[in-house]
């Protein structure tokens, strides 16, 4: 940590000592290393880096003199740097930007933006003057507020009727400032403070989307935010046991392996929906596996799998060399094998194929969606969907 520490001071001293002198160069940024780079030595080599991998950590040096001489954490900088472009630029404020007003972006066959005076779309603020900037930027530019959404970690996909977990963090560069939090779960419930929960229900036939929003804001009226979104399967019919057989919120409830899930284009359309499982083939030496476990109740009458498919072949139909395989697994361990198809059984379009599972009532069963392609073979890919068992 020392050693980082010393590090990143030599750093920052070296972007502030960057501009003194007329010889130096006015870019303490650069990201172009073909022509304006950072030279570095390890292991006794000298070398020229450059890019935003250089550039980006630069200017983190510059903030953490920021940090130092406000004693503040600063959070998102983007507030106060176009406080302070603006204020340069209307003429009122300290000069921290070198303003670029000459040239463009374009390049051959795209036009692009103009750099103007002040703050363009090609330049934005210009670049920056490290020790003027450090020197202006004083405590109280305004209270910055950073919200983050940890739990869920990523977007969610769940059944209706489940009840989901909420938690968030927020962070004020005044450390003596309270903070308010907030959720909008985008289907029109709404709750306080950073750790809830909150129920979704689909009353539809097709998966809703809904967008939630966490909002913590400060006595000021300085405010962040972070956002996950979350969707709602619909209700499943009465009896059903298997989870998105659709396929229309992609691979959630199914264990796939070298299986395309999803919209997979006008080439492998969906039955019905979006979505669909495609087991490509393409001389593919390795098995393309798709799996969901599923329990039967004990108590049903009755438990039928149903299933439609999509064979499309590419070379010589005579050839049964590449194959699809629907295999169960039940209690025992034994893998069963409950309908096997080729490409010789091609023929245009989905056709429905089916297999009767009231023989493993009241266990849990490992249902395998198997597609096996020989090298040399005919390129045979197999699309699947509107999967279902019903068990009453």
């Amino acid at each position: 940590m020392g050693r980082r520490r010393r590090d990143l001071g030599l750093l920052a001293a070296a972007l502030l000592a960057d501009r003194q002198g007329p010889a130096r160069r006015r870019e303490p940024l650069p990201a172009g290393g073909a022509h304006d780079g950072y030279v570095v030595q390890t292991g006794g080599m000298r070398a020229t880096v450059g890019g935003t991998s250089c550039s980006a950590p630069a200017f983190a040096g510059i903030l953490a003199l920021v940090v130092q001489k406000t004693g503040e954490r600063q959070g998102n900088p983007c507030p106060a740097l176009y406080a302070l472009g603006g204020a340069q630029y209307q003429g009122g404020g300290p000069v921290v930007f070198h303003d670029i007003t000459a040239g463009n972006t374009s390049v051959p066959g795209t036009p692009g933006y103009p750099c103007t005076p002040g703050y363009d779309l090609a330049t934005g603020l210009g670049s920056v003057d490290a020790q003027a900037l450090v020197a202006a930027w004083t405590a109280g530019l305004g209270n910055n507020v950073q919200a983050s959404i940890l739990q869920p970690a990523a977007d969610l996909v769940i059944a209706s009727g489940t009840e989901a977990a909420f938690l968030g963090s927020a962070l004020e560069s005044d450390p003596a400032a309270s903070l308010a939090c907030a959720w909008d779960f985008g289907d029109g419930g709404t709750a306080a403070g950073a750790r809830c929960a909150h129920t979704y229900r689909n009353t539809g036939t097709a998966p809703a989307t809904f967008v939630v929003t966490f909002t913590a804001t400060d006595g000021t009226g300085a405010a962040g935010a972070d956002t996950r979104t979350v969707t709602v399967l619909p209700a499943p019919p009465p009896g059903e046991l298997i989870v998105n057989g659709g396929f229309e919120a992609g691979a959630w409830g199914w264990t796939a392996s070298n299986v395309s899930i999803g919209p997979n284009g006008p080439s492998e359309p969906a039955r019905t929906g979006q979505g669909d499982a495609w087991f490509s083939g393409w001389q593919n030496s390795m098995p393309e596996v798709l799996q969901q476990t599923v329990p039967i109740p004990a108590g049903a009458a009755s438990a039928r799998l149903a299933f439609w498919l999509r064979i499309d072949i590419y070379g010589d139909t005579a050839r049964p060399v590449d194959c699809f395989q629907v295999k169960a697994r039940g209690a025992d361990g034994q893998v069963r094998v409950l309908a096997a198809l080729s490409n010789l059984d091609y023929a245009p379009g989905y056709r429905e194929h089916g297999a009767d599972l009231g023989a493993y009532r009241g266990q849990e069963v490992q249902l395998s969606f198997v597609a096996e392609h020989s090298p040399g073979g005919v390129n045979t890919s197999f699309t699947l969907d509107d999967v279902s068992l019903v068990a009453r």
